[in-house]
C-alpha cells in the first residue's frame, strides 16, 4: 500500500501549534495495511509528511500504528521523513482484539451445525461467544466443537462452566468444558445422554477464561 494523509494527525497543525517554539509534538500514523517495516521506510512519508512545513519538527514523537505492531518512534529528519528511536508500546497496557472464528456443532443431530464464535481479548482474559445451535436429536453424549478454538484462545488450564441446554425442549442446566488443547464440549449435568427425536441443544451464551 502506500501513504494515506487521512490516516495521518499531527497535533501541532491540529491544534494551531500548543506547543512552545521547537518543543516536540506528539502525533499518530495509523495504517491497517502496511507494516511497521514499511511504515518506517525513508520515502514512505513525503517530505514534511506532505503538510505546511510548521507544522512538523525534527525530535516530534510518533504513535505508529501499523498492521503488525503498534511503536513509538521519534522524527530525526523531514527531508525525507526519516525515524529513529523506535519502541515499543509499554506492555501493561491493555489492548483488544475481536476475533470470529467459523465452526460447527457435531454429536447429538444427524448433520454438524455450521457457526461463528466470536472472541473477544483484553490481554490475557477472553470472552468467548458461543451462538446457538438446536435441531432434532439421534442421541449422544456430548455436543462439541469439530475445531479447536483459535490458537490466540487457548486457555490457560481447563475450564468447567453451567452451561444451559435443552434435551427433549426442555430447558436444564448442564455444563461446557474448553481443555487446554482448545477442545470444546458441552453435556448435560449428569452427563447422560440426549434424549432420541426430540429438538436438543444450547441458547447463545458466553464463557470467560484467561488464556495462556
Amino acid at each position: 500500500m502506500a501513504f494515506q494523509s487521512s490516516n495521518l494527525f499531527l497535533s501541532r497543525g491540529a491544534y494551531n501549534s500548543t506547543s512552545y517554539d521547537d518543543a516536540p509534538s506528539y502525533n499518530t500514523y495509523i495504517s491497517t495495511d502496511d507494516t511497521i517495516s514499511t511504515i518506517a521506510t525513508p520515502g514512505y512519508f513525503p517530505d514534511f509528511f506532505g503538510q505546511d512545513p510548521l507544522n512538523s519538527r525534527v525530535h516530534d514523537i510518533f504513535s505508529l500504528m501499523g498492521s503488525d505492531n503498534n511503536v513509538f518512534a521519534i522524527v530525526s529528519s523531514l527531508e525525507p521523513v526519516v525515524f529513529t528511536a523506535f519502541f515499543d508500546f509499554p506492555s501493561n497496557l491493555v489492548t483488544e482484539l475481536i476475533t470470529t472464528q467459523s465452526n460447527e456443532y457435531s454429536g447429538i443431530w444427524a448433520a454438524n451445525i455450521p457457526i461463528l464464535i466470536d472472541f473477544v481479548q483484553q490481554g490475557h482474559e477472553c470472552l468467548m461467544t458461543v451462538p446457538s445451535g438446536f435441531d432434532v436429536s439421534t442421541g449422544g453424549p456430548f455436543i462439541s466443537f469439530t475445531s479447536p478454538v483459535i490458537a490466540g484462545s487457548i486457555p490457560l488450564y481447563d475450564v468447567i462452566v453451567p452451561f444451559e441446554i435443552m434435551d427433549n425442549s426442555i430447558s436444564e442446566i448442564g455444563h461446557l468444558e474448553l481443555k487446554t488443547d482448545g477442545s470444546v464440549k458441552v453435556f448435560r449435568l449428569d452427563a447422560t445422554a440426549f434424549s432420541i427425536g426430540g429438538t436438543a441443544g444450547f441458547p447463545t451464551q458466553s464463557v470467560k477464561y484467561r488464556t495462556t
